[in-house]
């Protein structure tokens, strides 16, 4: 497969930041696959490597993809905290789609609870307010993550 290939490649190479990046991307389709542990095992590699790396967009996008997960879990609590740090990753990197997209799954997984039904407005506030200034096509993929 050629994800193995990849993997094989990068650590030949001692590429971390290629070798993190086919990782995350490998738990990407292992989480579609409805294949979670072995996910969730890919995400934690990848993200110890971009913690080695200080890659924090890498780390932001990692800690978003297991956020989604511990939300197909429904371990709300957990997706939260990741969406909070990958907030502050995305943040620090001046990442306005992937604060955007952060704030709607935040503002989704914090809906489900009524003591944080104001914070939740707040963050699909912001999501909205920044989709406004996104190209349409990233302005639709952020306002269809606060659909119910």
């Amino acid at each position: 497969d050629l994800y193995q290939q990849a993997e094989i490649l990068y650590r030949q190479e001692r590429d971390n930041l290629g070798l993190a990046n086919t990782l995350q991307s490998q738990g990407d389709l292992f989480r579609r696959l409805g294949k979670t542990d072995k996910a969730e095992d890919l995400y934690q590699q990848a993200e110890a490597l971009f913690r080695q790396e200080r890659d924090y967009l890498g780390l932001a996008n990692t800690l978003q993809s297991r956020g989604i997960l511990c939300m197909l879990e429904e371990s709300k609590e957990n997706a939260a905290d990741l969406f909070r740090f990958a907030l502050s990753c995305y943040e620090s990197e001046q990442v306005p789609y992937g604060i955007a997209v952060t704030c709607a799954l935040l503002s989704v997984v914090l809906a489900e609870s009524e003591s944080h039904s104001d914070e939740a407005a707040a963050f699909a506030q912001r999501a909205k307010t920044i989709a406004e200034s996104m190209p349409s096509g990233m302005k639709e993929s952020i306002l269809s993550l606060l659909e119910p």
